[in-house]
Parts: C-alpha cells; sequence; structure tokens
C-alpha cells in the first residue's frame, strides 16, 4: 500500500528500557524457568513432610486434641509474701560473699512460671501459673490404672553394677575428650529404661522398668498413641552420632529445612520477575517482618529473654 509519501516501510524495533534490559541480563528466561522448577519439584518431594509438620504442629499447640487430657484457663490467683527478684538476687550476692562481686541494679526478674501437681482418685494435675499470678493453665489427665501388688517396683536391686558404670563414665569420658572437649569427669545422669511384656494370669501387661528398680505398669502391649508417635516424628532428631533410620530421617529434616529456605528465597525471585506486584508485594512483606519484630520482642521479654 502507498499513500502520498510514498510505500509504507516497517518501524524499526524501539530498544528495551534500560530497566527492562537490566532485568533481563540479571534473571535470564532460563534462569527463571530453573528457579520455579526447583521450587516446584522440591514442594512436591517434600509435601509429606511439610503436611506432618503442619498437622503436628497444631497438635503440640492444641495439646488437648485426640488425648484423655483437659486444659482449663485458671483465673488469676493472689500471690503475696513472695520476695522480689531484686531481693533474691541481692540475698544471692551478699551470700556468695565475694570481694568485688555486686549486682547490677534492674536486672533482675523471673524467668518460668509456678507449677504444681496434684493427683484425685480419677486424675492428675498439673498447674501452671504466671509468677504475679496472672491466670494460668490447669492440665488435667486421668490417673494411670491401679497395678497389680507386684508393680510397686524392685527393692534392693540396681540393673546396672557399679564397676560396669565406673567403666561407663570412663569410656565416655575418653571418647569426649577425644574430640577436644578436655573434660575432668562425666556424671551418669540416667540409664535408658527397659520395657517389656510381662503375662499375668492371661493378662498382657506392660512394663516400664528403671535402672533403680522402679517400674510403671500399664495393661496391654504398650504400643504408643498415633498422636504421641507423630509427635515424636515431629521433633526427632539425631545427626551426628546416630546411624541407621534415625540418621535418615535426620538427613531429610535437614533437607526439609534447606528446602523451606529455598522456597522462601525462591519465592521472593518469583515475585520481583513479576513487575506489576512488586509494589503490592513489598507492602505485604514490609507487614509481615513488622508482625513478625514486634511479637518476637513482646515475646522475649515475656519469656525473660530481652
Amino acid at each position: 500500500m502507498e499513500d502520498s509519501a510514498g510505500p509504507l516501510t516497517p518501524e524499526p524495533p524501539r530498544p528495551a528500557p534500560p530497566s527492562v534490559a537490566r532485568r533481563r541480563k540479571w534473571l535470564s528466561p532460563k534462569t527463571v524457568k530453573l528457579i520455579r522448577r526447583i521450587h516446584l519439584y522440591l514442594g512436591l518431594a517434600l509435601v509429606p513432610w511439610v503436611l506432618l509438620y503442619g498437622a503436628t504442629a497444631v497438635l503440640f499447640n492444641h495439646g488437648d486434641w485426640f488425648t484423655e487430657r483437659h486444659y482449663r484457663a485458671v483465673d488469676p490467683i493472689e500471690v503475696t509474701g513472695v520476695p522480689t527478684p531484686e531481693h533474691l538476687a541481692k540475698s544471692a550476692v551478699t551470700t556468695l560473699a565475694v570481694d568485688g562481686l555486686e549486682l547490677v541494679p534492674d536486672t533482675a526478674r523471673f524467668v518460668g512460671s509456678l507449677s504444681f501437681r496434684g493427683r484425685s482418685e480419677t486424675h492428675r494435675a498439673r498447674l501452671t501459673v504466671a509468677h504475679d499470678g496472672a491466670g494460668g493453665m490447669l492440665r488435667m489427665g486421668p490417673t494411670a490404672a491401679k497395678g497389680p501388688k507386684w508393680a510397686g517396683g524392685l527393692s534392693d536391686w540396681k540393673g546396672i553394677p557399679e564397676p560396669v558404670e565406673a567403666d561407663l563414665k570412663k569410656n565416655a569420658l575418653a571418647a569426649a575428650n577425644a574430640q577436644g572437649a578436655k573434660l575432668g569427669a562425666l556424671k551418669l545422669r540416667s540409664y535408658p529404661s527397659v520395657r517389656f511384656q510381662v503375662r499375668d494370669q492371661g493378662t498382657i501387661r506392660t512394663v516400664e522398668l528403671e535402672m533403680d528398680g522402679e517400674m510403671e505398669v500399664s495393661d496391654g502391649e504398650g504400643v504408643a498413641p498415633l498422636r504421641n508417635r507423630l509427635m515424636r516424628l515431629h521433633t526427632l532428631h539425631g545427626r551426628p552420632g546416630y546411624s541407621g533410620s534415625r540418621w535418615w530421617w535426620s538427613f531429610i529434616v535437614d533437607i526439609m529445612g534447606i528446602a523451606m529456605i529455598l522456597w522462601g528465597f525462591t519465592g521472593l525471585l518469583m515475585w520481583w520477575t513479576i513487575r506489576p506486584t512488586r509494589r503490592t508485594g513489598g507492602l505485604a512483606l514490609a507487614g509481615g517482618v513488622s508482625v513478625i519484630c514486634i511479637l518476637a520482642a513482646l515475646l522475649w521479654g515475656a519469656l525473660g529473654m530481652a
């Protein structure tokens, strides 16, 4: 087609704006595609762990779900006569009587809560109250069924002989010092318990035997509830120092942690490549950072970590 000015010619391509050119140079389409694939395939491979951690985190937050325990909020109680943290700290420093040792003013504070335990014919209870009495929580659970007469424990019995215990301490100390610990001695705080089943006049019972002779006896085969097993998987760790399935589980947990970090960074990169969403996404990101910082500061103060 022609007009008075002559034949129409195609308009030459316009150069990309500098910002677009820089973006293309910084993240090529192949790089963006690779980031998206990492984000996707890591997510698919680790979906079971995401579901496990999500579900068990909810169970941790709601300790009475799928159990026979009951949680109740407790109204504030009167706390009188308890010395102040400053008074207790001054008393401790005075008792130490060390030259040049003095208390830094206004640094003493209570950390933790008041904790009480009790038992009725049908329930055992644990009451946790804020140190200033400002309310708390009552946790109640059924008491263990009364066991047979022999379930009271073993008197004058020690599972591990003292010479064996001494050898254990010596060998453990040598192993620790071989890694540069430079320890003078080790204390053996506890042994693992022994769990086994017995048949008591036709009834299967599970025995949890401590090395000092104390035991807990329960009816049945001693299989932990599904809730407890799931939560145990949530908290299980072991690297380094363990082998077998526990090592592999904790290895995958490491991968899970790294993957969650990668999901965060790759998600940020994917968001940044979508130019129209930068402003709104930036506001959302700034809001999230602000909320976590404020809540963290408040929690640190409430828990005595500030």
